[in-house]
């Protein structure tokens, strides 16, 4: 279930727990002509132009089955059949994203390998990324993206990538398992007492 928020936010309910997505947009009233804007005043998009989900995690990190992929998608397409996703894999190894999360990062875009011709079309379509890393060059690579949700709680390595040159949110998972990490933590605790 996706609620728009008095306050312009978002919020995603998945099944699992409702996360606001601080998107920062307004939703118009839903007809066909209807438009989604930015607070700023920035036509997104026409409310049935389909929305492009890049979604770009190695697959080899996806533990679940296929059906409960399937399972997965078919939630998020009962959101909104708007919703169209691509996925492609695309991670940095854990030094390459050390380097590209230091302020000098030209050592990082010299070892970086370029974006596969995969990569690059589904980036061009883009309007919002779920990833980890993203390759240098966002700016040129995704005109049409407004929003990158990152994977993991940093996003040092994804500052790097040229979003700062695209009105852009970039938003992150910072938080999502504190409770579960709290409660492993103090479970740990009272097994040694």
């Amino acid at each position: 279930m996706v609620q728009f928020l008095a306050d312009g936010d978002v919020c995603v309910d998945i099944g699992l727990a409702q996360y606001p997505t601080s998107v920062g947009c307004q939703a118009a009233p839903r007809t066909p002509t209807a438009s989604v804007t930015r607070r700023n005043g920035v036509k997104l998009a026409a409310m049935d132009d389909p929305i492009n989900i890049c979604v770009c995690v190695s697959r080899d990190h996806d533990m679940r089955t296929p059906e409960e992929q399937a399972a997965t998608l078919e939630r998020f397409r009962a959101l909104d059949g708007r919703l169209r996703f691509r996925f492609v894999d695309y991670m940095d190894s854990a030094e390459m994203r050390a380097l590209r999360g230091q302020p000098a990062h030209d050592e990082a875009r010299n070892k970086v390998v370029p974006p596969s011709p995969e990569l690059r079309a589904a980036l061009a379509d883009a309007h919002i990324i779920l990833a980890v890393d993203l390759p240098f060059d966002m700016h040129l690579l995704a005109p049409n993206l407004r929003w990158v949700q990152s994977v993991g709680a940093g996003v040092a390595q994804l500052q790097t990538c040229g979003l700062d040159k695209l009105d852009v949110q970039l938003t992150s998972g910072a938080g999502i398992a504190s409770a579960p990490i709290a409660e492993f933590v103090l479970a740990r605790i009272l097994a040694h007492w």
